[in-house]
């Protein structure tokens, strides 16, 4: 049978362990937060380079909220074995702010209706480029059809 000593120790690096990945996660966060928004900002001068830099770094717009998330999430985990230096009821107690939490979170993703506006706004956007995309093919059809005009009136 382990000591309380070793348990508190076991308790320490665990919670040592989750609040390292706790900072670890929310400074990706941050810095990706910052690499994108400064791209929209900064290096997008207007709405459809911002669509198309938006659609070409969809995947990392979506880990960035991911990374915030696992923040308070290990945030939380750490939170028990933190209270675990007091007593066992602290320890259980502080498990309530994360099953909230998780619950809050984990049951309107396996809702249908909490997909719903995402969806429309990815329709929205791939409806918005396609059409930008038409202007584009059509304003260089236009202009290789017209092509270049040879006036050669300086010949006479």
């Amino acid at each position: 049978m382990m000591s309380d000593v070793t348990a508190m120790h076991v308790f320490h690096w665990i919670e040592s362990l989750f609040l390292s990945f706790s900072v670890a996660a929310a400074a990706t966060g941050i810095l990706q937060g910052s690499y994108l928004y400064s791209g929209l900002t900064l290096w997008m001068p207007d709405g459809e380079s911002q669509m198309a830099f938006m659609a070409d770094k969809r995947s990392e717009l979506v880990c960035n909220m991911t990374y915030s998330f696992h923040s308070l999430h290990f945030l939380l985990m750490a939170l028990p074995f933190l209270a675990a230096r007091t007593s066992a009821v602290a320890f259980f107690c502080a498990f309530i702010p994360y099953c909230m939490v998780t619950y809050e979170i984990v049951v309107p993703w396996k809702r249908e209706f909490s997909k719903q506006p995402a969806m429309m706004q990815q329709l929205l956007a791939c409806e918005l480029l396609r059409h930008s995309a038409a202007a584009k093919r059509k304003k260089r059809s236009k202009s290789a059809t017209d092509g270049p005009q040879d006036n050669h009136d300086h010949d006479q």
